[in-house]
């Protein structure tokens, strides 16, 4: 045997004899009190938050959306473990900053106790560089443009609205860029279908927002309400009342009187009668080359809805 045989034998049988489950757990026990010190112990770390500002004027347009402030933190490592699963982004409302002529000013010394309390931080255990911003912002052109809803309401048999679908605005201010507003005319609401309606209903409306990033809106919903009853229908018989008839002629209506349909809430119905009505035909506005005559509603109680006329012509003769 070869001496270099003799010391493999003596290494093989060394490392056989150790330890390895001891030293296994000595070093994964060591590594552990090294992470547990880690948490435990206060650390001074540099860092940097983000600073965004909401509820701006919709005539207004900052240059800057965000700023960046420069913090330090003094916590143990767990508190700043933690903090990397919160969100670094803190929003001010605009009008808690100063205004000088068209630019706002951000002085960070004077939010220390409201940055603090949005990081969970106490005031002790974080500073931050006193820093002033200056945030310009441009006056965009404005002007108020009329909202028209997109609703489409399709009601259950015997069921109606006596005023449809009412929104609480009708208009709404617009703000832009003068050659992108000026094109406007109107903003309408996202689309709403509802069918088989037959009980009240109310709810929020998105607006749909200008085709460009550039053009704001004073407001991005509307509410909406409607009142639905059960409704019945009815209808009259009614007598034609001619005006503006020719002199020394009698005229001669076929027929000379006309039914009238319409329908009304079960609670209205019964407080609706004939002399609600009135239907005139006027022969000044004659169809004189078809002997034609027009019936026309002049008068009808307030609650009488879907009306219809039957016949809506009305032929005449004239005589001596």
């Amino acid at each position: 045997m070869t001496k270099i045989d003799i010391n493999k034998k003596k290494i093989t049988k060394s490392l056989s004899q150790t330890n390895w489950k001891a030293i296994l757990f000595f070093t994964t026990f060591t590594f552990l009190l090294w992470i547990i010190l880690q948490f435990t112990k206060t650390h001074n770390v540099d860092d940097e938050i983000s600073i965004a500002f909401s509820d701006v004027p919709v005539k207004e347009i900052l240059s800057v959306q965000e700023i960046q402030l420069p913090i330090n933190i003094e916590q143990t490592g767990f508190s700043l473990f933690k903090k990397q699963f919160i969100d670094g982004k803190i929003v001010f409302p605009i009008n808690e900053l100063q205004k000088k002529d068209s630019v706002y000013v951000f002085q960070s010394s004077l939010f220390i106790t409201q940055i603090a309390k949005k990081l969970k931080l106490s005031t002790e255990e974080f500073s931050v560089t006193n820093k002033e911003v200056i945030i310009p912002f441009d006056v965009k052109a404005t002007k108020k443009v009329p909202i028209h809803s997109n609703i489409e309401i399709n009601y259950a048999k015997s069921y109606a609205s006596y005023k449809g679908v009412q929104i609480n605005r009708d208009s709404v201010n617009i703000a832009g860029p003068t050659n992108e507003i000026k094109g406007i005319k109107s903003i309408e609401t996202e689309e709403l279908i509802l069918k088989y309606v037959r009980k009240n209903s109310s709810g929020e409306l998105p607006l749909l927002k200008p085709f460009t990033d550039a053009v704001a809106l004073e407001f991005d919903k509307v509410d909406y309400a409607f009142e639905v009853e059960k409704f019945s229908e009815q209808s009259f018989n009614l007598p034609i009342q001619l005006k503006n008839a020719p002199d020394n002629y009698q005229v001669e209506l076929i027929p000379n009187s006309i039914t009238i349909k319409f329908q009304s809430s079960l609670d209205e119905l019964e407080n609706i009668n004939e002399e609600d009505f009135q239907i005139e035909c006027n022969f000044n506005s004659a169809l004189s080359e078809a002997s034609i005559l027009v019936p026309k509603l002049t008068e009808k109680p307030k609650k009488a809805i879907r009306i219809q006329l039957t016949p809506n012509r009305i032929e005449y003769i004239l005589r001596k």
